[in-house]
């Protein structure tokens, strides 16, 4: 084995435009994995931004359902006791949503900023979709 490495050396060595197609298939090995790691931060980035949309439609969705039934049971006439548990529980979900909106909002930045900083060169399915999530995640921003 080591004789092998040897006379591939010794090849290198004395015939330039091999050494060359080396450093290119090298270069080649290192642009594709460098291309790897950019569309794998992508991937991450637009799930961490799908995941916090997906949160904030939750809270927002529970709220609906934690004032109605809170509406619902002052007009019942329920046990002031339940009445200020429902409230209290409604309050956390009110808590809940300013803090995940700014959550979406610093993934979406990061995400936007690394499409425009590290995957502009690329193209492709994952790049496209990270965009998509992006434009819609703006979408909350504008209500």
């Amino acid at each position: 084995d080591g004789q092998d490495h040897l006379c591939i050396d010794e090849t290198v060595r004395s015939d330039g435009r091999l050494d060359r197609a080396i450093a290119h298939t090298a270069a080649s090995i290192c642009a594709a994995m460098v291309d790897a790691e950019v569309i794998r931060m992508v991937r991450i980035k637009t799930g961490t931004v799908k995941r916090l949309q997906k949160d904030l439609n939750l809270y927002k969705k529970e709220f609906e359902e934690q004032q109605n039934k809170v509406d619902r049971m002052k007009e019942e006439g329920c046990d002031e006791h339940d009445i200020k548990q429902q409230v209290q529980v409604l309050n956390e979900t009110v808590t809940m949503i300013p803090d995940c909106r700014q959550r979406l909002e610093a993934a979406l930045i990061d995400l936007k900023s690394y499409l425009e900083a590290e995957a502009c060169s690329e193209e492709g399915e994952e790049v496209e979709s990270a965009k998509k999530v992006a434009a819609d995640a703006e979408l909350v921003f504008e209500e």
